[in-house]
């Protein structure tokens, strides 16, 4: 629910998107993208290069070399899309509703502790600020 809390942050500033690409490890597992699909409602892209800084680096390359005038064109002629994964609209409302219940609990959690911050109490067992006990 981590990746669709920051959707909804970004969206609510304006940074609007209607998919994503997963990159790296997470990118090899198909059962994984369909929640992650799911849970966000959003369409999730897997790249034929599934390590980005692979891709990165090579779009660096040519840019660097002329072949390509910006590191957008260059990004836009090496990166291809290999699978992409729908979300279910029936999943997208099941897990909307554990989502709320998520970020409701979240908010409970951040408040005590705000309350125990503001009312200076903290775990005398931890160390402080200063590394004392």
């Amino acid at each position: 629910f981590g990746v669709r809390d920051l959707i909804e942050t970004l969206e609510s500033q304006g940074c609007g998107m209607d998919s994503l690409r997963i990159s790296g490890g997470q990118g090899r597992d198909p059962v994984w993208n369909q929640m992650k699909a799911d849970i966000t409602g959003k369409v999730i892209e897997i790249p034929h290069i599934i390590d980005a800084e692979i891709a990165g680096g090579a779009a660096a390359c040519f840019k660097a070399l002329g072949r390509w005038g910006s590191l957008d064109e260059a990004a836009q002629r090496i990166v291809r899309i290999d699978k992409t994964y729908y979300p279910d609209r029936t999943a997208f409302e099941r897990y909307s509703e554990e989502y709320r219940d998520y970020s409701h609990r979240c908010s409970q959690i951040i408040g005590s502790e705000a309350l125990i911050s503001s009312a200076g109490l903290r775990n005398e067992t931890a160390p402080s600020e200063n590394g004392e006990p």
